[in-house]
């Protein structure tokens, strides 16, 4: 198959136009100020701060995960949230199927930014239920806390 000399000659310009059209949109993409942050390189999904967390429960219902210990659950907790640990996955799990519908995001928490838990069970969902869109709030019940206090 032989390529005419006109359109042999168009492909660098096609190619430039592309790549200049690319860059932008990356761009965009990248640093859009709606676009959730994410840190998708860490164990236990990604992460989602607080105003996107909220922002979120604005457009879609959420189901908010609290992978603290049941007495922390029991002293107080995000309106509507299930407890899951990993220390009671078994017992608590039922709950949680229960509670969930497909295409439902999870907000996972726990008690702060030090707190591994909710990495670790968005991390356990992730990979038992291979769900895409399991989150874990940075600050977690701390920050939710900090917010309601005037």
């Amino acid at each position: 198959m032989r390529i005419s000399v006109e359109v042999r000659s168009a492909l660098p310009s096609a190619f430039l136009l592309v790549v200049l059209a690319l860059v932008p949109a990356l761009f965009a993409a990248w640093f859009h100020p709606k676009g959730p942050r994410t840190t998708a390189s860490e164990p236990g999904g990604r992460g989602l701060a607080l105003d996107e967390a909220l922002a979120r429960t604005r457009t879609q219902a959420v189901l908010w995960i609290d992978a603290r210990s049941a007495t922390a659950f029991a002293a107080g907790h995000i309106p509507q949230a299930i407890n899951l640990r990993e220390d009671a996955w078994e017992d608590q799990l039922p709950e949680f199927i229960e509670a969930w519908q497909p295409g439902r995001p999870v907000i996972v928490y726990c008690d702060g930014g030090g707190c591994a838990a909710a990495k670790s069970v968005a991390a356990r969902l992730q990979r038992e239920f291979a769900f895409d869109d399991v989150w874990y709030l940075e600050g977690g019940w701390d920050a939710w806390q900090r917010r309601a206090s005037p």
